[in-house]
């Protein structure tokens, strides 16, 4: 996959998403601020991305964390 919504749907680690077209639900955990304010962080080495996992690029050796951020 090119990018990281892609490699992430291919092995249904991401599923579900909220009226507002992101992804709710990220290995069977939901998120969604619509609902409660909460919300995926995405960070690569600890530090946010600029951009969302539909446009963020990964290559081999690649790490990422999508952590479930309450408000």
């Amino acid at each position: 996959a090119e990018f990281l919504a892609d490699a992430l749907l291919e092995e249904k680690i991401i599923e579900e998403k909220s009226s507002d077209g992101m992804y709710a639900v990220i290995a069977g955990e939901r998120a969604d601020y619509n609902l409660d304010k909460s919300w995926w962080c995405l960070t690569k080495g600890g530090e946010m991305t600029s951009v969302g996992i539909n446009e963020q690029p990964i290559a081999d050796g690649d790490n990422f964390e999508i952590t479930n951020t309450p408000a």
